[in-house]
């Protein structure tokens, strides 16, 4: 796997350094991280030096930047781009790898054709075939050929120069009319002294000199018929396809100048067109911005009906939600449990003023092992006298309360002096045993269970019940038991049980929009911006939510970003008629602007010729 090696490039960089770095790198792979606010990414020239300077390296190189403009202008530049360091994979690498290929391919093709069009066209010599000339032969030759029968000869083709002869040169002569020398004919340096006119005899002598200068003639013999009347067709040939010639190359000079001159008027009138209805340019403005933190405590008001960004107050909604579940559980509790004894006493009435009533369940107590014991039914016992078969039973159960020897027992309320009960018979039929029952922890239990079973229904439910741009107010959740049913009450014996939960739930929920607005407010009042400023809010974080009573808080932590916003539109009176730089300049002073950047269209259209359209459907602001 290759090694990649990533330079993060400072905000007040220059692309010659940024350069420098990624030459140097000590990889063949590099990933460059430049800022939103770099002046690297907002300059497409400085990007296309990039990619230029990349070209013959060895190495591969992918962008990584957040701004929207550094995205497109790399594009420009054929640079590959990226907005996360995550999303560079081996696509990314093979995409900057064809694009690099592609551009080297491109640069070499133009070096090939610029060498092509540099090289001299090869010169053809052509074969000179030399004059034979033929010897004479002597006439008693001749006069043998002629007997012979005539051979059919090819007329001959001679040149204008044969035909015609070279003219001779005339000798200078300097000729006085008036007081006037003029000179004529020959070579100017040839001329005597021009202050002497010429006399009548060197003028005589001078046309001697002439004739005797002319060629001689040399006589040819006499050519046969045949051979006069190719020469005589030569001769018309040329003296008729001469002026022909000059006559041709003469009306193509006029029409080829014809058809330049309808190109140079087709092209004037559509250049003329373009630059007056067609021109337009396009204006890439960067407004100053500053950027803005807030960590502030909201209060949340179901009253409410609209932000109140003085007070802090934003306006939620309640929702409510009921749900029901129900689970088994096993009962885990001892509990002891059996018979009661029962037998049958004897009481005595010590009294002798007045009789002894005793109700059902008056308690009478075995004086030996203070056990209570209770009367089954009412009884009455007369003045002084004894009372038998008095039906008692333990007060609890247990074996313990068994009795199988005499006992002697007092009566809850009385004196032993008063009144007094024996027993005589066995008290028998106490048990003990240990059973099952139901406890509160094992209801607890399985009460557990069906909360967090059913919060968590509730939970999802509330999200369900959220539109588009509303979010749930995590914190302001309030659960609260309706009912509560078992099938096997407390300390009841008993295996298994079931319970049946019934729960409800409170929340809050917000708007999007007003947590973004009471963002955007108060970071308009901290940062003091105008109201025509645009500020915009990435991302919020709502945390910190109490709950108290009826009032609920949270913590707001957002970052924005101020920009100073301007009418372009009205701009558009301003600079129309400008040329570009005075453009630029006119919009780069603006206190809201930071950074122009104008593109004039068509680009054919001279430099010194680009000024900002009249119409202002032509100037178009990005």
């Amino acid at each position: 796997m290759q090694t990649i090696e990533k330079i993060f490039v400072d905000q007040d960089d220059e692309i010659i350094f940024v350069v420098e770095k990624i030459l140097r790198a000590a990889t063949s792979r590099v990933i460059l991280v430049i800022p939103a606010t770099s002046g690297v990414v907002s300059s497409v020239t400085s990007l296309k030096l990039l990619s230029k300077q990349l070209i013959d390296s060895n190495k591969l190189l992918i962008l990584v930047t957040d701004n929207p403009t550094g995205i497109k202008l790399a594009g420009k530049a054929n640079l590959v781009v990226r907005d996360k360091i995550s999303l560079v994979d081996k696509s990314a690498w093979d995409e900057a790898l064809a694009i690099k290929n592609e551009l080297r391919e491109h640069k070499e093709g133009i070096k090939k054709e610029l060498l092509t069009s540099r090289m001299p066209e090869e010169v053809i010599e052509e074969e000179v075939i030399p004059e034979v000339v033929e010897e004479e032969k002597p006439e008693v030759a001749e006069k043998i050929e002629e007997q012979k029968e005539p051979e059919i000869t090819k007329p001959i083709e001679h040149t204008e120069k044969e035909i015609f002869g070279e003219k001779p040169r005339l000798s200078p002569k300097i000729v006085t009319l008036g007081g006037i020398a003029i000179a004529s004919g020959g070579d100017i340096n040839e001329l005597k002294d021009l202050s002497a006119p010429v006399t009548g005899a060197e003028i005589k002598k001078d046309e001697k000199e002439s004739e005797a200068e002319k060629p001689e003639i040399i006589a040819e013999p006499e050519k046969s018929t045949e051979e006069k009347q190719s020469a005589n067709v030569a001769t018309r040939r040329l003296k008729e396809s001469g002026p022909k010639k000059k006559r041709n190359i003469k009306k193509l000079l006029i029409i080829v100048g014809l058809a330049l001159l309808l190109l140079l008027l087709l092209f004037g009138g559509a250049f003329a067109y373009s630059y007056k209805n067609m021109a337009k340019v396009e204006i890439e403005v960067e407004f100053n911005q500053s950027e803005g933190n807030i960590n502030e405590i909201i209060t949340v008001s179901t009253l409410a009906t609209e932000i109140d960004s003085e007070n802090l107050i934003i306006p939620g909604t309640e929702l409510g939600l009921e749900e029901s579940s129900s689970g088994d559980g096993v009962a885990t509790g001892k509990k002891e449990t059996g018979e009661y004894a029962k037998g049958i006493i004897e009481m005595r009435n010590k009294s002798e003023e007045s009789a002894v009533n005793l109700a059902k369940g008056q308690v009478v107590i075995d004086i030996s092992t203070n056990l209570e014991y209770e009367l089954i039914e009412n009884t009455t016992i007369a003045i002084d006298s004894y009372e038998k078969d008095i039906p008692v039973q333990a007060k609890s159960f247990g074996d313990n309360y068994n009795i199988t020897e005499p006992a002697t027992f007092r009566i809850q309320g009385f004196t032993t002096d008063q009144l007094i009960g024996f027993g005589f018979r066995d008290i028998t039929g106490g048990k003990t045993e240990e059973i099952t029952v139901v406890t509160a922890d094992d209801v607890a239990k399985v009460k557990q269970g069906l909360e967090t079973a059913i919060k968590g229904n509730l939970q999802t439910n509330l999200k369900s019940q959220l539109s588009k741009g509303e979010i749930l107010l995590e914190g302001s959740q309030k659960y609260e038991q309706v009912s509560l049913e078992q099938t096997v009450q407390n300390d009841e014996e008993a295996e298994n049980f079931s319970v049946d939960l019934k729960m409800k739930v409170t929340a809050v929920k917000l708007q999007e929009e007003d947590i973004k607005s009471m963002a955007e407010e108060i970071i308009k009042k901290s940062e003091k911006a105008t109201d025509q400023a645009e500020i915009k809010v990435d991302d919020f974080e709502v945390k910190n939510v109490k709950v108290e009573g009826t009032k609920i808080t949270f913590e707001l932590v957002a970052k924005g970003e101020v920009n100073e916003n301007l009418q372009l539109e009205e701009q558009k009176d301003q600079i129309s008629g400008k040329t570009i730089d005075e453009a630029k300049k006119y919009l780069e002073e603006l206190e809201q602007i930071e950074k122009v950047n104008i593109t004039y269209k068509p680009d054919y259209i001279p430099e010194n010729m680009r000024k900002i359209p009249s119409k202002r459907e032509n100037i178009i602001f990005k």
